[in-house]
């Protein structure tokens, strides 16, 4: 039996997306802390304004892969049908990778990363409220 192309094209993005992820964790580990150095309290509560809104499309897309049936997954990472394992690990990784970046870049890099995060996952999550996905566990 030949594996269809989606299975493989899915295989292919997890390969890239785990790549990508080790990648980051190498550079970020290597590299001199300096840009850190640099963090004020206002990176702070933008960090943390991404983390609540970032918990929030978590929950939304976990209960969009609970219930497969009525949604679908629009993040091509992720693919149309996630299992909650998938999501579970994109999110935590993503939660770690933001935090790094946001730390290893230059202040005014960090502030605009910091704010276009928090406009696409606002995006993604008031999205999901009008399509009426729930946030539940």
């Amino acid at each position: 039996m030949k594996p269809s192309w989606e299975i493989i094209g899915h295989w292919v993005l997890g390969f890239i997306w785990g790549f990508t992820i080790c990648a980051v964790l190498i550079w970020a580990s290597i590299q001199p802390c300096t840009a850190s150095d640099d963090w004020t309290p206002q990176n702070t509560h933008l960090e943390w304004a991404w983390v609540a809104l970032h918990g929030a499309d978590w929950l939304q897309t976990h209960y969009i892969a609970t219930h497969p049936e009525r949604f679908s997954e629009t993040n091509p990472i992720l693919g149309e049908h996630p299992s909650v394992g998938t999501v579970n690990l994109f999110f935590a990784a993503t939660t770690g990778l933001h935090y790094l970046i946001s730390r290893k870049l230059h202040p005014e890099q960090r502030k605009w990363f910091q704010l276009v995060s928090i406009g696409v996952s606002g995006g993604a999550v008031a999205r999901n409220y009008h399509l009426g996905v729930r946030m539940e566990f």
